[in-house]
């Protein structure tokens, strides 16, 4: 998810290593997970200075989802996104009632 999120910066200034699939490690999750930091800091990263490989060898908890949070942020702010208030659709049973009280009116 973390390449995928970098790979859709089109800042060719930043220039990343090429994507090399787990299976080329041969099962070596630190030698991966030091090249996914490496490439955070190429791609520029803030906190990648103090990102460890074994922070993220679970794949779960803050240092990860800080990494995720940190590289969406930075495309929603590129593209401009806005969040918009949600409009619920009403429940039915505020329907029935309104349909009640509309029938008696009469």
């Amino acid at each position: 998810m973390v390449y995928w999120l970098m790979s859709l910066n089109k800042d060719k200034h930043k220039k990343l290593g090429v994507f090399v699939p787990y299976a080329d490690f041969k099962g070596n999750t630190l030698d991966a997970l030091a090249k996914l930091v490496s490439d955070l800091k190429k791609f520029g990263y803030s906190n990648a200075k103090n990102l460890k490989p074994e922070q993220l060898k679970s794949g779960w908890g803050e240092q990860v989802c800080a990494v995720i949070d940190e590289l969406l942020n930075l495309e929603l702010y590129k593209r401009e996104f806005q969040f918009k208030q949600p409009v619920f659709p009403p429940d039915e049973d505020e329907a029935e009632g309104d349909e009640i009280e509309d029938g008696g009116s009469q």
